[in-house]
């Protein structure tokens, strides 16, 4: 009996390191950033411009905010009811992160767009999205933390 609940306990720990893995490889940063500040330099240091391309400039940012949403989507995905409240903070998180995703990718191809010379709106049009991250975080977090099943936020909210 006793062997059989360690084989389980390594079976769960072993899933465990592979999800963590597999968040922890496509959340990394730093290769996109560096390739974004490379192709940057390259264009601003060349003087044919057109080699370097916006969109191309540009990819390594939006493949950045594709992937590194990619664990909070698998945990959106699992459809359980959380048991604990570490489990509901992570889901609020999750919710967070996607939705901050989005906006920043929306943000990335309106710049795009604009500096193609595809649409003709203001820079304070373009830069709704990231305006728009702080509006959604604060109704997220504020109607999440609503919902949790905490005595002490219950009462917290209670007293508001």
């Amino acid at each position: 009996l006793m062997r059989v609940a360690l084989m389980r306990a390594a079976a769960d720990l072993s899933e465990a390191s592979r999800k963590l893995t597999l968040g922890c490889c496509l959340t990394l940063r730093g290769p996109y950033l560096i390739a974004f500040s490379v192709l940057l330099s390259l264009r601003v240091n060349t003087d044919d411009v057109a080699s370097y391309p916006d969109w191309l400039i540009l990819t390594p940012l939006l493949a950045l905010q594709v992937t590194s949403s990619i664990p909070s989507v698998q945990v959106i995905w699992k459809r359980e009811e959380p048991q604990n409240m570490s489990a509901q903070y992570a889901g609020i998180v999750a919710r967070k992160t996607i939705y901050n995703a989005v906006l920043r990718l929306a943000f990335l191809i309106l710049l795009l767009l604009q500096r193609e010379n595809v649409i003709a709106w203001p820079y304070r049009v373009i830069a709704f999205p990231i305006w728009l991250q702080f509006v959604v975080v604060m109704v997220l977090l504020h109607t999440s933390v609503k919902r949790l099943e905490d005595d002490m936020c219950s009462r917290a909210f209670k007293k508001q």
